[in-house]
């Protein structure tokens, strides 16, 4: 088994975790939803903390989305200059693309795992359900581990170019 092919391996079982898991949160969050929209409209009341929940979990669907679209080379990007060089050249661009994409996301990870200190420190509860007491750490840990995962996709995918560009695709 070649390099490429292990690195293929590696991407597809990281992309297929991450859409199980969002879409179990949309379905979650779909549920929930629908279940607040229930309990105002028949008893006037809802879940308390429901709404706190479901604001977090969007924060999950978007670190979770962007590490999937990172993943697919669907994200957000400005590649008209790119695609008017010559392929060797764009090749060689790309790398540098994802390098410095790499080296930002590096810096937001830091910068997220301060966050997430300084949040598992304070203690801060979120919400309370019944007699569990839900810290704002918890649902605040995607923040690091989505700028990780987004990192770890740019840095497969300008791994797998790079071997590509100086090995060939049948390696």
């Amino acid at each position: 088994m070649g390099l490429l092919r292990a690195l293929s391996g590696l991407r597809t079982a990281l992309a297929k975790t991450e859409t199980a898991l969002l879409v179990g949160i949309a379905a979650v969050m779909i549920l929930m939803a629908f279940l607040q929209v229930i309990l105002r409209e028949v008893f006037s009341a809802g879940i308390l903390w429901g709404d706190i929940f479901l604001r977090h979990l969007v924060l999950w669907a978007g670190f979770l989305g962007g590490a999937i679209a990172a993943e697919k080379k669907s994200h957000f990007a400005i590649d008209v200059l790119q695609k008017a060089l010559p392929e060797r050249t764009r090749a060689f661009v790309s790398l540098a693309i994802h390098a410095a994409a790499v080296a930002c996301l590096v810096l937001l990870v830091r910068a997220a795992v301060d966050f997430y200190r300084y949040e598992l420190d304070a203690g801060s509860i979120l919400f309370t359900v019944g007699e569990v007491s839900v810290p704002e750490y918890a649902l605040n840990s995607i923040i690091p581990a989505g700028f990780i995962l987004l990192a770890v996709h740019f840095f497969l995918n300008g791994l797998t170019e790079a071997l590509e560009m100086f090995f060939g695709s049948g390696r």
